[in-house]
């Protein structure tokens, strides 16, 4: 008799914690039993992987498959486009097959494709379930996959946001409160998305609004980010936050230039970020990351080649103004703040890619 599932998980689910398959079975005293799954890709019809799994003294069965799906990192999305939106890279849809085996047989391998699946290379905090039904369910409780309660973008320079789905994207921009402009964006299809906003004009503030087909006509989910002057050095940094979603945000006016010599040579940058909320400095200390640093193998130079070093678990790239990117590593270091104030400033150290020499 093939094995009873009595549990999948949630149609979204951040790899960082378990993804888990509960099965019971009642072959497992047979010798040599074991559990055979394989995992594949939804849509590119590939297997991702191939598993083991044992069951306990009762016959139940947990299959953790957080760790095959884990997916790149890399923002290859190419920002000079005049492209609104984007797929990100940052997800995968699949599936399992799952076959029991024993010693003298097995019974037939189970193909489980009606119930496909989707991960996010993220993860939610201790406490609430591994799942980003928040980010996805229909209604005015969706959210952007941001941490941020409320965006900083900076005028002449590109501003990414990622969401799931949603049927429209809209983007409002305004000025002294009164509307400049609306433009809409028709989506379809299931993805983890960025959005592009790049403002030229002179709105000083941004209304972004995502709406689901089981909205109204004249309900959304709604983010403020406020535009600022393009002021001298300016570096606008993209991150990918805990739950796989872009984090961005300008450091301006000033920065301390030093040079690496350690192993290797190579521009460092520290960057001030000042008349931050709380929330906002909180967020940005998402780039100070206890992922190791290590060396990009370099097979090819190529245009696409934007850095030489990078860091496990973390994406970072300088944002330039027309869309081109460096990617970057974080040097990470303690910051500190008072919880009494009401501005907040942040320090981050970047590290640029080695300068080659002969």
């Amino acid at each position: 008799m093939q094995p009873t599932v009595t549990a999948r998980p949630a149609d979204w689910a951040g790899t960082s914690g378990p993804i888990l398959y509960k099965l019971t079975s009642t072959n497992y005293t047979k010798e040599g039993y074991r559990l055979e799954v394989e995992i594949w890709n939804n849509v590119a019809a590939t297997k991702i992987a191939d598993a083991v799994y044992y069951p306990d003294s009762s016959g139940n069965l947990v299959c953790n498959v957080s760790v095959f799906l884990k997916t790149s990192l890399v923002n290859n999305s190419d920002l000079t486009s005049s492209d609104v939106t984007y797929t990100d890279n940052n997800w995968v849809n699949y599936y399992i097959k799952y076959q029991e085996v024993w010693s003298a047989g097995s019974e037939t391998q189970v193909n489980d494709s009606a119930n496909d699946m989707f991960a996010v290379y993220g993860g939610l905090q201790i406490g609430s379930t591994n799942n980003l039904d928040a980010y996805v369910t229909a209604g005015t409780s969706k959210k952007f996959l941001t941490l941020m309660d409320r965006w900083r973008a900076v005028k002449n320079y590109p501003f990414t946001f990622s969401f799931i789905n949603g049927e429209r994207l809209t983007v409002v921009r305004k000025q002294a409160g009164s509307t400049l402009t609306t433009t809409n964006t028709t989506l379809t299809g299931t993805a983890v998305r960025r959005g592009k906003h790049k403002e030229t004009g002179d709105a000083d503030t941004l209304e972004i609004r995502l709406r689901n087909a089981a909205l109204s006509s004249d309900e959304s989910v709604t983010m403020i980010c406020d535009v600022v002057e393009q002021c001298n050095n300016t570096i606008v940094l993209q991150w990918k936050n805990s739950l796989g979603g872009d984090e961005c945000f300008p450091f301006q006016i000033n920065q301390e230039y030093t040079w690496n010599y350690s192993n290797k040579k190579a521009k460092r940058l520290t960057l001030f970020a000042e008349g931050l909320t709380l929330n906002q400095w909180e967020v940005i200390q998402g780039l100070n990351t206890i992922g190791e640093i290590y060396k990009i193998n370099i097979v090819e130079m190529t245009t696409a080649l934007n850095r030489t070093y990078d860091k496990v678990g973390q994406s970072v790239n300088i944002l330039n103004s027309d869309g081109t990117k460096t990617g970057v590593v974080v040097i990470s270091q303690a910051n500190n703040t008072q919880t009494k104030q009401i501005k907040h400033s942040a320090v981050v150290t970047i590290e640029y890619p080695e300068l080659l020499l002969q």
